[in-house]
């Protein structure tokens, strides 16, 4: 059984490469590369956005991996709640006085409230999943392994196959619910408690043998998914209900975080950097900041500025060097972010210092511990 008590680099390392492949996601998805493009940039960039659409789930993963046994932090989730506060403050206020955006009554008491994380999806899922965590826990806690695993298969078939082959027509699940951070959740707790590398014929194989066949089945995942949602695209000129309707299936899955495919995928990948033997205080430090990226550059504000003076819309012309230029794009966007949050805790160590703010933070630790 792992130590953990011991933040493990390997892991920090995994939530950096998650994030940034995040950012160049994000940068496919806002130009609109995978659906405006066409011949070798279309194929090339589908393939580039499945391979980096697992990464999101990887956050979660890694939760459940450490928290399961660990009892909730109302502190932290508060803490998310104001950070996330900041962002919204600042970047609605560098829209209205730097940007000129026009804000409504309405539209900026929205913006700038406490309680406004719905503009971030994945925040307000783990706010929400944080006050579900010590039922979950007790849960993990009290079960043997064959229960734990069994709901797993339950919530895979609920909440992973079959939403994926009705698109959503049975049960609606596409990555972005408060069950699929649970099931998420479970999955990371399940291989907290019950290592993959102690079980099973993982545990008689070397540590290059076990890495190898997760970065193969990791590939598999995405190519199959890639290969399903070509085919297809050559359904939709297709006629006849039928068709059409498969069409409209294979197409939602794209997008779908719950699928199959890419929910293997992802815990291939953790797998893998559960492999690594790392221990850096810088990687973890770079880590710390990860959240902050996410905050500042999916910001409605920043995005809006983002990708209509830096990053617009591209004429595909250069495939290559489309790709090549997005991801420059996304090294400049994850920096340009990660240096925002990095002033920001700065600001926040030295305000923290304050008598002030000492005596505001003693009565609200008090007022979470009462929580």
């Amino acid at each position: 059984m792992k130590e953990k008590g011991i933040r493990q680099s390997n892991y920090e390392l995994m939530r950096i490469v998650s994030m940034f492949f995040i950012v160049f996601w994000h940068i496919l998805l806002h130009t609109g590369t995978v659906i405006y493009s066409t011949g070798f940039l279309k194929y090339g960039s589908l393939f580039l956005y499945l391979l980096l659409s697992v990464h999101t789930n990887t956050f979660m993963l890694v939760t459940g991996y450490f928290q399961y046994n660990r009892k909730t932090k109302y502190k932290k989730v508060f803490s998310l709640i104001g950070t996330t506060w900041f962002y919204n403050v600042l970047f609605t206020l560098i829209g209205i006085y730097l940007l000129h955006y026009e804000y409504t009554n309405l539209s900026f008491a929205q913006s700038t409230s406490m309680l406004n994380i719905n503009g971030y999806w994945y925040i307000t899922g783990y706010v929400l999943l944080m006050f579900f965590t010590p039922i979950l826990n007790r849960f993990i806690e009290n079960s043997t392994q064959k229960e734990h695993r069994n709901i797993l298969i339950v919530f895979f078939l609920l909440f992973s196959i079959i939403p994926y082959i009705t698109r959503n027509g049975a049960i609606n699940n596409d990555g972005r619910s408060l069950i699929h951070f649970i099931f998420l959740y479970l999955i990371g707790a399940y291989f907290g408690k019950y290592p993959i590398n102690e079980s099973y014929h993982f545990k008689k194989n070397s540590v290059s043998k076990n890495r190898l066949i997760y970065l193969s089945i990791f590939f598999g995942c995405i190519m199959m998914n890639y290969l399903i949602i070509q085919f297809g695209s050559l359904l939709g000129g297709i006629q006849g209900s039928m068709v059409q309707d498969l069409f409209e299936t294979i197409q939602f899955s794209r997008d779908n975080f719950a699928s199959p495919f890419t929910l293997i995928a992802s815990i291939c990948f953790f797998f893998y950097f559960g492999t690594l033997n790392i221990k850096s205080k810088w990687i973890n430090r770079i880590s710390s900041l990860t959240l902050g990226v996410y905050l500042v550059h999916e910001n409605k504000v920043s995005a809006k500025f983002i990708y209509e003076n830096f990053i617009p819309r591209v004429t595909f012309s250069d495939p290559i060097g489309i790709l090549v230029r997005f991801f420059g794009y996304a090294i400049i966007l994850f920096i340009i972010s990660a240096l925002i949050e990095w002033i920001r805790q700065c600001l926040a160590k030295l305000l923290s210092k304050l008598k002030i703010t000492k005596k505001i933070s003693e009565k609200w630790d008090n007022y979470v511990k009462n929580f």
